[in-house]
């Protein structure tokens, strides 16, 4: 438990992203950004950015709150204008609440759809079954966070051949022949 709304729903996320699979989150999640498709990347963006945008708000809020409590502390009933702002902050730190809810279902939603991705990028062979998987991923999160050892085998593909497109091949007719 953390002492605040917002700390629980993040503490949340973190523990809850990637944990069916047998990531670490916080461990894994910098590698799976890396490898993440403009779409995705641009939609979890969004959501920090809309989390980062309400937290501001929310302090800046609460600061003005404070400040103009005290500089009209007394001029009698014109203290109450320092709720205005008080009542801002709490609205943003509500709203920061729920972006914070919305931030960490898409990085969820980004392991559950992406993290096949991360093993051609580590140069390791796909998992054959849901066991296997989380046998990889639990060993590569405590490689990444503890330097544990990894018995396991990369995969280098072989490189696609180069194709010279200033001599036609043996048999292929010439670029200018074909039309092209």
């Amino acid at each position: 438990m953390r002492p605040t709304r917002l700390g629980n729903v993040l503490a949340a996320a973190e523990d809850r992203c990637g944990a069916p699979y047998g990531w670490d989150g916080p461990i894994a999640w910098p590698r799976l950004h890396t490898v993440l498709g403009d779409a995705a990347k641009e939609t979890v963006e969004d959501r920090r950015d809309a989390l980062d945008a309400a937290c501001r708000v929310s302090v800046v809020s609460a600061l003005c709150a404070v400040i103009s409590s005290v500089l009209l502390a007394r001029t009698g009933w014109w203290v109450l204008l320092a709720l205005a702002p008080l009542l801002l902050s709490g609205l943003a730190y509500h709203a920061a609440v729920h972006a914070a809810l919305a931030y960490g279902q898409t990085v969820r939603v980004c392991f559950d759809l992406h993290r096949f991705d991360l093993y051609p990028a580590l140069r390791l062979p796909l998992p054959g079954d849901p066991d296997q998987e989380h046998r990889v991923n639990t060993a590569l999160s405590e490689f990444w966070r503890q330097g544990r050892a990894m018995e396991t085998r990369y995969e280098h593909p072989e490189p696609a051949p180069e194709r010279c497109s200033c001599r036609p091949r043996r048999g292929e007719p010439p670029a200018d022949a074909a039309g092209g």
